[in-house]
């Protein structure tokens, strides 16, 4: 299991809401690179590679728009070559970059938009790849944390998941005390 509270958060919703039956964290591509989290639905014969990138200003991965995007497609250049050579079993890929706050720039002198490099990204990916990459920002990461606290809101057993217990937890008490 990992420690980085973003991808626990990506690998309990693949779990708990896409029913992957398999999650795997920090797998390894070429060093020393990683795909964060490889989620296997064997029902839906589907595979998640994602990138979970849990910085809560924005992306920083780079200083310039054009590095950060060149980042980004390098990540999932990598992830798409070791899905190719590992993952033939799964040809259907869902490739999801999930982070919290992608924001633009708030300041007219900043080198740095991260909505235009992860635009870049999205466009160079289906261009030179044919991804369409899934990112899973801002009110889209907040519906995805919304499906996480529906789900633990339901269970009164001990989640297995930490984040999913937190989850549950602040719903229970929420039930309970609050009400």
């Amino acid at each position: 299991m990992t420690g980085d509270i973003g991808e626990l958060i990506v690998g309990t919703w693949l779990k708990e809401v896409a029913h992957c039956e398999f999650v795997e964290y920090g797998v390894r591509t070429q060093k020393p690179s990683e795909i964060d989290v490889v989620g296997l639905s064997l029902q839906h014969n589907l595979a998640y590679l994602c990138e979970a990138a849990t910085h809560i200003q924005g992306l920083w991965y780079a200083y310039t728009t054009e590095q950060q995007s060149e980042k980004l497609v390098q990540k999932f250049q990598r992830a798409v070559q070791w899905a190719n050579a590992n993952l033939s079993r799964f040809p259907n890929r869902t490739y999801m970059l999930w982070t919290p706050v992608i924001t633009k720039p708030s300041r007219p002198n900043v080198k740095l938009d991260h909505t235009r490099s992860v635009a870049q990204a999205k466009h160079l990916l289906q261009r030179d790849c044919g991804i369409d990459l899934q990112v899973v920002a801002n009110d889209v990461y907040k519906e995805k944390l919304a499906d996480l606290r529906l789900i633990a809101a339901n269970k009164s057993r001990n989640a297995e998941s930490p984040v999913l217990r937190l989850l549950q937890i602040e719903e229970w008490n929420r039930r309970y005390v609050a009400g």
